[in-house]
């Protein structure tokens, strides 16, 4: 008899996900595209991980703030790993072409603003978002370009190269 009640399909652990950002705060030399890329969203479609995300997305009103603000940061930065990857899925080499940085721009914003009002459980998640948004803004204006990102990110899709 099938299970009554399967996982959905692209569902995978926010825990084992927050575990990789405070591993990856450790080392110098990677960041969480690359621990989550081989260790968390590795085959698996990013599609359908994008689509457990909205599901998962609602927060209980219950909730202390801290927790519905760390919930929320976590979401986005996972959708600002996963968004390359969908794009690398669907176009391949021509990923590029077909990528909104704007999109990803957008939600790492918000995974930094959530962090921040998660105060101390959002350390960090923060530390992490700022370690990613300094490695992209490499002319370190502050700000980070869709030729930054784009940059970053080619960088970051050969692990999925190597995967396919």
């Amino acid at each position: 008899m099938p299970d009554p009640d399967p996982l959905p399909r692209g569902s995978f652990s926010m825990q084992k996900f927050i575990l990789l950002i405070g591993s990856a705060n450790g080392f110098s030399d990677f960041d969480i595209f690359d621990s989550s890329y081989r260790e968390l969203f590795n085959g698996i479609k990013a599609s359908d991980c994008l689509s457990y995300l909205n599901l998962i997305g609602a927060s209980d009103l219950r909730d202390p703030d801290y927790k519905r603000a760390l919930k929320s940061s976590a979401i986005h930065f996972a959708r600002t790993i996963l968004l390359p990857k969908m794009s690398f899925e669907t176009y391949g080499d021509n990923w590029q072409n077909n990528f909104k940085t704007d999109v990803f721009r957008a939600e790492l914003e918000k995974s930094a603003v959530d962090a921040v009002r998660a105060g101390e459980v959002g350390k960090e998640l923060l530390e992490q978002i700022g370690r990613v948004r300094t490695r992209i803004d490499r002319d370190q204006d502050g700000s980070i370009s869709g030729e930054e990102i784009l940059r970053y990110l080619s960088r970051k899709t050969r692990i999925l190269e190597i995967q396919d």
